[in-house]
This record gives C-alpha cells, structure tokens and sequence, in this order.
C-alpha cells in the first residue's frame, strides 16, 4: 500500500512539471534576459502586480514568457495563472515590463521614460537662428557686425492652440496677452509696448557678432545666435497631430557704425506643419525634431531660422491661448 502510494505521488510530480514548462507558454523568450536585452524595468515580484503601458515579462534567469501589450490602465498580476503556465518550474519569478505605447496601430517597442505619462505634450522653440556671414563688415567692429531686430513690430503668431510655457522653470516668454490674447510674441518688445532695436545674443548672452565665412555645409551655419525674448510655447498632442500654423513677420539685419540699420533676410510668411504627424516620429528621433528656414537679404547676409520640437510631460495646469484660425 506504501509503495502505490509513493508511485502515485511521484507521477503526480512529474505531470504537473511538465505541464509547467516553457513549451506550454504561448509566448516564449528564452536565453535571454528582459533587463538587459529589452531594456525593461522591474514591476512587481511573483505574487504581485504590474500595469501598462507595455510588454510585461514573466519569469527568472534566461527563460521567460510575456503578454503582447498592456495598454494605460491595464493590468495582470505576477503569477502562473494570469500568464497561462509556469515559464521555470521551482524557481521564483518575477515580472518585467518594457514600456511603450500603441497609438492607432502604432507600436512603438521603445524604452523612455516620457512614455510612462499619460498626457504628452510638444514645446515649440522658435529662438534659435543661424547667421551666414558672406560679407566683410563695415562698422567700427572691423570684420565683425552686430545683429539686431530693427525698430517696429517683428512678430511670430501662433495660428494653433497654445499653452503659456513662460509659466514654467521661472521662464519668461513674451507672447502678447494684451493686444493679441497670446497668439503673438514680440521679437524687439522690451516692455511697455515699445518696440525698440534690439540685439541678438549668443548662447551665453554676449553679442551676435558673426565672423567673415563661407556658407557652412551643415544646417546649423557659420555663427548660431537667439532672440532674446525666448519665443518659445508648447500644444498638447492633438494640437501636434492635426497639423500646426505659425506666421512669421519679421527682419534681422546689422548695425553699421553711423548708427545706420543695413538691412538683412526678411522672414514675412506662413508655415504650416504637415497634418496626421504622429508624436512617436518625435520620440524614436530621440525626443526632438527640427525644421529650418533659409533666408537672404542685401549683400549676401544670410539667416537660418530653426524651429525645435522636443515631446514634455506634465503642462495640465497651465492657461490655454485660443488662436486656432
């Protein structure tokens, strides 16, 4: 009687092993390991729980199985029933998961952390523009000339729905709430509603000096400069993927040492941004994308402006310009 017992007992043991083992997983992910080949972090013990968006991994060592994808607000718990089988018998398990959204049909099986947010968002920066100096200067700077926004209203208008970025990170931005309820920035305002000339600077804050060059083959030029009043803004991501609209109405040009403006590129039309873009064309860029425009005025003074689009999270609380045409 022992020894039926024992038998019986023994073949018990084997039956359920076997029915444990990798081979009756559906999805199967061996001689690897999650974490180091996929770039997935840990989510929960076995036992626990893990929540999407993402792939999420179950298993030890280099013998794993997984769930094809968790959307927002999913979850499954760390264990064999959930996963349908048992991917290393005897052995503790634990789960991972490889975050990444689908959008449509859209999978993207990338590891970022802006993916772990439920709402993106695309900031716009229009402050950066290139100088391509052909010419020799002819100020008082000797081969150099000092660039400037001439007196007047020089303006980018936002023809989309934007968000006040300025309100952010102690950054000031000076989009126009009285007069065009947010929807343009003054490129020379210096408050008060004047409109004076005012100096392109360098990265660090120094003058836009540019120096006597041949055109650069790369797209950023000879000397990059910024406009100091930071025409920067940000649309959520709806906004971003029906297509954006920015007119621009605008000079740059030197200043000469009789105090005289030489006239430099003009920037005096309207950008559309091609509609049905998808955010993850961003991410998969590395977080960041851009766009130039090459303009050239009297003389040979050349000028690249550049648009920036780079994917944030977390802009809920802040106020909304209404400038959709």
């Amino acid at each position: 009687m022992n020894y039926i017992y024992i038998i019986m007992y023994i073949t018990a043991i084997v039956f359920d092993h076997a029915k444990a083992a990798i081979w009756n997983c559906n999805n199967r992910y061996e001689h690897k390991n999650p974490e180091s080949s996929e770039g997935a972090v840990w989510c929960a013990d076995e036992g626990g729980s893990c929540s999407g968006p993402g792939r999420v991994y179950y298993g030890a060592h280099l013998t794993w199985t997984y769930v094809g994808y968790l959307g927002d607000g999913e979850s499954i718990d760390c264990n064999n029933d959930d996963f349908g089988c048992d991917p290393l018998w005897g052995t503790r398990k634990k789960c991972y998961i490889e975050r990444y959204r689908c959008h449509g049909d859209n999978c993207q099986y990338k590891q970022t952390g802006l993916l772990q947010y439920d709402t993106l968002y695309v900031a716009i920066d229009f402050s950066r523009i290139s100088i391509l100096k052909t010419i020799a200067g002819d100020g008082s700077e000797g081969s150099n000339e000092e660039w400037y926004i001439p007196d007047g209203e020089q303006t980018i208008t936002m023809n989309v729905n934007h968000l006040q970025y300025g309100a952010m990170d102690g950054m000031t931005t000076d989009w126009d709430l009285d007069d065009n309820g947010g929807c343009t920035v003054d490129l020379n305002n210096i408050g008060s509603g004047s409109h004076y000339n005012q100096q392109l600077i360098t990265e660090t804050g120094g003058s836009c000096q540019p120096q006597i060059n041949t055109e650069s083959t790369d797209t950023y030029g000879f000397q990059t400069c910024f406009f100091p009043s930071n025409p920067t803004t940000v649309v959520t991501q709806d906004v971003f993927e029906s297509g954006l609209k920015y007119t621009f109405n605008f000079q740059i040009g030197d200043w000469d040492e009789t105090d005289g403006f030489d006239n430099g590129p003009i920037y005096d039309f309207t950008y559309t941004e091609p509609d049905h873009r998808d955010l993850f064309a961003i991410i998969d860029n590395g977080g960041y994308i851009e766009r130039y425009f090459t303009r050239t005025g009297p003389n040979g003074r050349k000028a690249r402006l550049f648009l920036t689009y780079w994917v944030v999270p977390d802009y809920d609380d802040l106020p909304v310009y209404f400038c959709q045409d």
